[in-house]
């Protein structure tokens, strides 16, 4: 209120009558101004504690855009470091799928060389080497045989010889020795001919099977290797797959940050 009510009942004799009246006045008049004065500084703090809350609201506001910004910053920086950690992972999941696939293709063609060797040893060996050993067996057996008949021609012609020189002293020596050569070449042609049959029925076939052994391992190993190879392959582009699925991710993570980057700096902006 700006002035009060004074009760003239109160005030002394002396103030009643004209002069009372300008004493009353007066009286009212500083009263006012005191009351006015009160009401002034009040309506002042009032104004200055809004002003300082607003100050203080606004600073809190400044505040908390300024981490909001700093958040966002963060954000984005740590999506640009995963898209880069994803693009060099998909980068180290093809070189390690080209160095793999390097790796294979050496690795088949040695096994197909060896495979192909065993295919090549084993029909060599049919083709050429059993018709050679059969034809040095034959050989061995003939000369052998010729051997017998050679000392069987020998002593049958001493025999006609001494048949007519019954007198002959050297007739029962000649004789004999014609006769061991006769028994040494027909033992020689019998162990021929037993070394042959034991070349050409257990030597031979057993090289033979080995030789066919050597082409099933070669080949079951090729075959192995090539599914292993397939198996390989499913993962390597599995493993390229998931590479670029966690680029696409890290790519759309950083967009997001930065739509979120760019709205905040707007807002600052438009509150500024």
């Amino acid at each position: 209120p700006l002035f009060m009510r004074i009760r003239l009942e109160s005030l002394d004799s002396t103030t009643r009558g004209p002069r009372g009246g300008v004493l009353a006045a007066c009286a009212l008049l500083v009263v006012a101004t005191a009351t006015s004065c009160a009401s002034s500084e009040g309506m002042l703090q009032r104004q200055a504690g809004a002003s300082t809350a607003a100050v203080q609201g606004d600073a809190a506001d400044d505040a908390d855009a300024g981490e909001e910004l700093e958040d966002a910053k963060e954000a984005v920086d740590e999506a640009r470091r995963k898209l880069a950690y994803a693009e060099a992972e998909r980068e180290i999941a093809g070189l390690e799928a080209e160095a793999k696939a390097l790796e294979v293709a050496e690795r088949l063609r040695a096994l197909e060389f060896a495979a192909q060797t065993a295919r090549n040893e084993l029909k060599h060996f049919r083709d050429v080497t059993l018709a050679i050993e059969a034809e040095d067996a034959l050989l061995d057996v003939q000369d052998a045989q010729e051997g017998v008949i050679t000392a069987e021609t020998d002593l049958e012609g001493l025999e006609d010889i001494f048949a007519e020189e019954v007198e002959a002293s050297a007739k029962p020596e000649i004789l004999r020795r014609g006769r061991r050569r006769l028994e040494r070449a027909q033992a020689r042609l019998a162990i021929q001919e037993k070394k042959t049959a034991a070349k050409m029925q257990g030597e031979m076939p057993a090289k033979e099977r080995q030789l066919e052994g050597a082409l099933a391992a070669a080949e079951a190993k090729l075959a192995g290797y090539r599914a292993g190879q397939r198996v390989a392959e499913v993962e390597a582009r599995l493993k390229l797959r998931k590479a670029a699925d966690a680029i696409e991710q890290a790519r759309r993570a950083l967009a997001r940050a930065e739509r979120k980057l760019a709205k905040v700096i707007a807002k600052m902006e438009a509150d500024a």
